[in-house]
């Protein structure tokens, strides 16, 4: 499965929230039972983080919490 969400990198895909709210993301990148989606194309923005082996995700970034701090991801380069 990991090699099909690979070739998905760059394009937009469709969310629908908890909420019934929907917005495109981009795929950003595919690791190992992770799909990193981002509000821009190049990474930047909200990110949301999808577990391909068990139903939970979270959000990071964007700009309700931009400045904030906290704790880098484990799944983020570090830079």
């Amino acid at each position: 499965m990991e090699e099909e969400l690979k070739k998905l990198i760059g394009q937009q895909v469709p969310i629908k929230t908890k909420t019934g709210g929907r917005f495109l993301d981009y795929v950003i990148a595919v690791n190992p039972g992770v799909l990193i989606l981002g509000t821009n194309a190049d990474g930047s923005g909200r990110r949301t983080v999808l577990s391909v082996d068990s139903i939970e995700s979270f959000t990071v970034g964007g700009p309700a919490n931009a400045g904030a701090g906290g704790a880098t991801p484990n799944w983020m380069p570090k830079s």
